[in-house]
Parts: C-alpha cells; structure tokens; sequence
C-alpha cells in the first residue's frame, strides 16, 4: 500500500516563495513611493498644489488603464507583465532624484516620468491576481493558499509601506527613499526573472484579444471556477386574476409557506397577483407540491404559469382558433385596443377598434338603437352588448369586446355611481358580461377596466376552446 504523503505548503515550493516574495517587495515599494512621490515634490516645489497634481497623475492612470491591461496579461501572461513593469518602474523612479540632483527636473517632464510610472502599476496590480494560476495550473488547493497568503502579505505591506516612508523621510529625505523603492522594484524583478519559471500564457480563442479578453481574464478566478459548477436556481411563475393579494397569502400559508429550499414572492402588479417561486437546484418535487397545493383552492383565479402579459395570451388564444378580434370602448378611449396592439404580430388576429364615446357615435358607428340608449342610458349591460354586436358587423371580427362606464371625477349618481363600468365579450361560441364599480380616481378607474376587458375575453376564448375540445 503506497504511504501518504503530506500536501506541500505553497511556501516549501520555491517557485511560489519567490514569487511571493517579489509581489510583497514590489507592494511594499509602490506603497512607500505613493507617500515618498508627493512629499518629494512639496520638499522640491514648496507648493501643495503642485503635489496634489503629481498624485492625481500618479493615480489617474491606474484607475483608467485598470481594466484594458487585462488585455496585455492576456497577450504576454502575468509573469512577463510583472517583469516588464519592474523594470521600468525602477529607472524611472530613481531618474526623479537624479534629475533634481543634475537640476534638469522640471515639472512637465516630472508629472511626464509619474504618468509612466502610474501606466506600468496598472497591468502591475492586475498581473498579481492572475500570475499564481498562470504559474500552478489549476491547482485550486495550492491557489488558495498562495493567494492567502499574498493577501495578507499584501494588507500588511499598505500599512507598512507608508509607515516605512515616513520614517525613511524623517531620517534620511525623501530622494533617499525614492531610490530605496526603485531598489525594492529591481529585487522583486530578480526574484522574479531567476527564480520562476517562464509559463506560456493561456490560449486565447480568435475572438479572445483586446479589452474584453483581458475583463474575462481578470475575472478568472477560483470563486469564478466554483460559480461556473454551480446550477443555478429555478423560478416558476403562477398568475392569479379575480382574487385578493390577502386571499393569496392565505392559500400560500396553508399550503405549507416557503423555505426549505423555495422561495416565494407575492406582488400585486397591473390589478393580477403574481406569485414568483425562486427554487434551489434539487428542491423542484418541493416546489411542485407547493405550487399544487397553492392554486388548488385559487383554481378558477390561475390564469398563467409564465410572463406573458395578459394582452399577448388573448392574441395567442385568437391565433390557435383561426379568429379575428375587435373592441368597442367608450371610457377606455382606446386602452384595449393600444394593449392588443403593443404586441408585434398582432396585426394577424386584431382588426381595429371603434372608440365611441358620444351616443351619437354608438348609434351611427356601432348601431348601438335608440331606445336601448334612451330606455337605459349609455352606462348599461344592454349598450354593452349592443356595441360588441355592432363593432363585430362593422369589422367582420369573429371575437368583440366593448366598454362603457363612468370613469369620472363627474357624472356619477346614485344609481350608477362612479367606477360603474359594463363589460361585453361575444364571438362564435357565444357571449360573457360582466359589471363592475371600480374604485379609485379616473386613471385608476380605466386602466381596471381595460384590464377587465381583456380577461374578459380571455375566458370567453378559453370557455370555446374548452369546449371545442
């Protein structure tokens, strides 16, 4: 039986102490160089402005350039990026003093020199994320450890670095200290060129150039890898029309409520009740055991088990029957009609509509008879039915709806009161009415309405299909 051995740390292997080894030397130097550049140019200047500039040039070109390096780590690979970057970090940053020694240094070409400086720290940052799976493969153990590893070596060098800066600065100036970081930068690059080894980057597909391959590149990481294993949850949607929010909740309650791996969701949207069922993979049998439970005493309020809206189902159920539509409406001036046709495609089933709001227009355009207007006013079942009729005739429609109420702030009285509204539907397998007081203010009033009128419809298409079949 062969004998167990124990995992290497990622530190015993010692291409990745080395290259810890660098990225905390490097991090180390960048974090003194951001205290020890702009305190060198207050020592230089004796002007804060001058240095509030030089660190806004410091920093500007890491936080543009963040995203679009990914794309040269993808090109040339972490390790090669981080050699670069070391080794023009370095001269430039010890030109700084240099040059103010020689007194050649003028501020142009100073916040020149910083703006290279801040262009090669970018990739710099990027390159330290990707480099140690670039350099073990997809060892996720040694990965992890390593990246522990580094980020706290990482937590402690921001602190330390501008801590170490300003001692240095107290002891010996500030062009000293942006020699000594210059000098961090060259020994993190021989720790790097010497002792890890040169890997190829990874194959990039035809299309895996530029900056979109390097923000897939950046986001490659172990959490990444874990998230694409994972299934994500399931949803399922269920539609309640004609029932209380409250009554839903009930019905949700007594079914058992959610959890144990199903959640769900109560919203009243556009005068229907949606419940939404967000399922964890492995719980479905849950989840339809819940759902059957659920619509089981809510069964003639289910209208739908997906998100098509209300006007699209019409349409669809127009569609499978071979029938055309047409609406008559008067206090919904037209909302059914600009519902139906919100919906591309619709032109195959919805004719037109009549929007009748005068008396004299229900009679002349929809036939709507004198005395059913003056025996029983516009506001009526008989006017209702009168208009679906009408509008059938005037546009050879198979399938009509109609409107009519009072949607007020006016014209309401106490037997036909504000919010009064008749619905008609009819079409070859017969008819539905139905009517309502709405509350609410004129808005609220018609955009019910509307809504009504559609389902209406719905359930006398459903009523002939049932039927039919």
């Amino acid at each position: 039986m062969a004998a167990l051995t124990p995992a290497r740390s990622p530190l015993r292997q010692r291409p990745i102490f080395a290259l810890v080894s660098a990225e905390v030397i490097s991090s180390l130097g960048s974090q003194m160089t951001f205290l020890a550049l702009p305190w060198f140019v207050l020592q230089t200047t004796s002007s804060a402005t001058r240095m509030g500039v030089v660190l806004a040039v410091e920093l500007l070109p890491i936080a543009i350039l963040g995203i679009p390096s990914g794309s040269v780590i993808a090109r040339y690979g972490a390790r090669r990026t981080m050699l670069v970057s070391d080794l023009i970090r370095a001269p430039l940053l010890a030109s700084i003093p240099l040059l103010h020694e020689l007194d050649m240094l003028s501020f142009p070409l100073l916040l020149a020199i910083v703006a290279c400086i801040g262009t090669f720290l970018a990739p710099y940052f990027a390159s330290q994320r990707l480099i140690l799976p670039e350099l073990v493969g997809d060892d996720e153990h040694v990965v992890a450890q390593a990246n522990a590893i580094v980020e706290g070596a990482t937590r402690a060098t921001s602190l330390l670095g501008p801590a170490a800066a300003g001692l240095l600065i107290a002891v010996f100036d500030a062009p000293v200290v942006l020699y000594v970081d210059a000098a961090t930068f060259l020994i993190a690059f021989a720790l790097l060129f010497f002792l890890v080894p040169t890997r190829p980057p990874r194959p990039q597909s035809d299309d895996g150039r530029g900056v979109l391959a390097g923000i897939r590149l950046l986001l490659r990481d172990p959490v990444q890898r874990v998230l694409a294993r994972t299934s994500p949850p399931g949803r399922r949607v269920l539609r309640f029309f004609g029932a209380s929010e409250s009554a839903v909740a009930r019905a949700l309650a007594e079914a058992g409520g959610d959890g144990d791996g199903v959640e769900a969701t109560i919203c009243a949207r556009d005068f229907e009740i949606h419940v939404d069922l967000v399922v964890e993979p492995g719980k479905e049998a849950r989840a339809d055991k819940l759902s059957e439970r659920l619509v089981a005493p809510l069964e003639r309020h289910l209208f739908s088990r997906d998100e098509r809206p209300i006007e699209e189902l019409v349409l669809d159920l127009c569609r499978e029957r071979g029938l055309t539509l047409g609406t008559a409406e008067s206090c919904t001036g037209g909302m059914v009609a600009e519902r139906l046709t919100s919906i591309p495609g619709s032109s195959e089933v919805f004719l037109g509509a009549v929007v009748a709001y005068a008396d004299e227009v229900k009679a002349r355009e929809l036939g709507v008879p004198r005395e059913v207007l003056e025996g029983h006013g516009a506001v009526s079942a008989e006017t209702a039915a009168a208009m679906a009729t009408g509008v059938r005739e005037r546009l050879g429609a198979d399938v009509a709806v109609s409107v009519t109420g009072i949607a007020g702030p006016a014209g309401g009285g106490d037997e036909k009161p504000v919010g009064l509204v008749f619905l008609h539907a009819e079409g070859p397998g017969g008819s539905r009415s139905r009517d309502f007081v709405f509350p609410g203010d004129r808005t609220s009033i018609r955009r019910r309405a509307t809504v009504t009128a559609l389902h209406l419809l719905r359930r006398l298409l459903e009523q002939s299909r049932d039927e039919t079949a």
